[in-house]
């Protein structure tokens, strides 16, 4: 048998053998997959009234999914503050009515330049601007607490009794779930909860959107 094919026939055994040991008895340190985050979720039903509603997000420890139901009951009565993780030019063309606009890809593109967890670990003063549909906001620490602000309409969203309903595109986008987290993980921010239908769902159940 040519030597060349031996050896070909060698390599791939070892490499067979390898993967097997590496497969059986190594436990990988590191996930090549990205971190699948495991969402707890409620629905309108669990809550028959709004002060029921109520006293679960102030008990809200970490993001959690919602259905349109509650969506819709948060809502309408004006229990938590909708932002849009979409890009600000998605937010222009459609957004729930009254959301505030946060791109989540913005603050990845900072992300990539700065590591703003060692930052905000130093405990130093810093800001950085974001850029949404018609404003800025602002993220940072100040006096060891980290902050979000939108500038245009002066609200300061640093607030920890606030609670969040946080929505993208629907099915197959990660943004609001991302945001979620990043708001969850470097802000302290708990009463999050994530809208999985969406601006499509919204839409199709024709609420309100501006």
């Amino acid at each position: 048998m040519n030597n060349y094919i031996k050896q070909a026939i060698y390599i791939i055994l070892i490499s067979v053998i390898f993967s097997l040991i590496r497969y059986f008895f190594i436990k990988d340190e590191y996930s090549i997959v990205k971190k699948v985050n495991n969402l707890s979720s409620i629905t309108s039903g669990d809550y028959s009234s709004i002060a029921e509603l109520e006293k679960y997000i102030n008990d809200i420890k970490e993001p959690t999914l919602i259905d349109f139901d509650l969506a819709k009951r948060i809502y309408e009565n004006n229990l938590s503050i909708f932002i849009d993780a979409r890009d600000y030019d998605s937010f222009q063309e459609s957004h729930i009515y009254g959301a505030v606009n946060i791109p989540y890809d913005n603050i990845e593109l900072i992300e990539q330049e700065y590591d703003l967890k060692w930052m905000y670990d130093q405990k130093e003063d810093f800001s950085f601007s974001i850029q949404g549909f018609d404003y800025d906001f602002i993220i940072g620490l100040q006096s060891n607490i980290p902050f979000i602000r939108d500038l245009e309409h002066e609200n300061d969203l640093s607030n920890r009794e606030m609670s969040f309903v946080i929505y993208c595109s629907g099915e197959g986008c990660s943004l609001s779930e991302d945001l979620s987290y990043y708001l969850f993980e470097n802000f302290n921010f708990k009463k999050i909860m994530i809208f999985e239908g969406g601006i499509p769902v919204w839409k199709e159940k024709e609420m309100r959107i501006q």
